[in-house]
């Protein structure tokens, strides 16, 4: 079997620019199907120059797709490969998996992924551990998450989905890695990069920097109470839905309630903080 580690997964030649690059199934054999979410369906894949094992998301064109614009490259970028190409900016985590490649298609987007092996989610390993954890195993997870988490907000990145599903741990080393940045923002005013490029983004794609240390924070809290205490500690509030990521900027961290007036410019109404 191929070597997964990190150190050995090399970005193809034509990453700096996808612009008449060598096509796919010159690159790529895809395999068996590893799982379908919202935004696409990822593939276990085989690079053919070295055998390197790899994950293939492909993720079907859509015109309400979100693109932004990127330092270095011609044209604006979908958003999940744009996110993923700030994540990796060195020095990367190793609690992320890093986008090895990509390509763009007449009717998809398919994103090459590190493939780290033998792996499996923080879900089915709670599973495996009939659905909770001791603490110290729960503090050597968290520690990565967090990690994580901070790497992907000092990349100016919310990730807005952290989860038990969204999280990879590699049983030989008990290795945590964040997958999925199909839920992501860019989050306001990070860096000069964004400054530099925020009149080529739809307002929508930025979330305020509390907003996002917010649902951090509530994301990794949640996190840990399942690790530990084998449930949700919200699935019992009525204010807050699991699918965060269909929601709007402001969601989950205000309710918008009764009417309270209207202007010429706007409508006011009363709001409840929720965290």
């Amino acid at each position: 079997m191929p070597d997964s580690d990190s150190s050995s997964l090399r970005p193809t030649s034509h990453t700096t620019d996808p612009d008449g690059s060598v096509p796919f199934v010159s690159q790529y054999e895809k395999g068996q199907r590893l799982g379908v979410g919202g935004f696409g369906t990822v593939f276990k894949g085989t690079r053919i120059s070295d055998g390197q094992q790899v994950a293939i998301k492909i993720i079907p064109k859509n015109k309400e797709d979100d693109y932004i614009v990127v330092s270095g490259y011609s044209k604006p970028l979908i958003k999940e490969v744009g996110l993923n190409l700030r994540v990796k900016k060195s020095p990367t985590s190793p609690n992320i998996v890093q986008m090895l490649d990509w390509f763009e298609e007449a009717y998809h987007h398919m994103l090459i992924l590190e493939y780290p092996q033998p792996c499996m989610t923080l879900n089915s390993f709670l599973k495996f551990n009939r659905r909770r954890v001791d603490e110290n195993q729960a503090r050597h997870f968290m520690l990565q998450a967090v990690l994580a988490a901070k790497h992907c907000m000092d990349r100016g990145v919310a990730h807005n989905d952290i989860r038990l599903d969204n999280i990879l741990i590699k049983t030989d080393t008990l290795e945590l890695k964040l997958i999925d940045f199909g839920c992501g923002e860019l989050i306001e005013g990070c860096d000069d990069e964004d400054n530099q490029s925020r009149g080529h983004v739809v307002p929508e794609l930025y979330v305020a920097h509390k907003y996002a240390l917010s649902e951090t924070v509530l994301s990794l809290g949640n996190l840990l109470y399942r690790m530990v205490e084998g449930q949700s500690a919200l699935e019992n509030n009525p204010k807050f839905d699991c699918n965060r990521c269909s929601k709007g900027p402001f969601y989950p961290f205000y309710e918008v309630g009764e009417k309270l007036g209207l202007g010429g410019f706007c409508n006011v109404f009363k709001g409840d903080w929720l965290i």
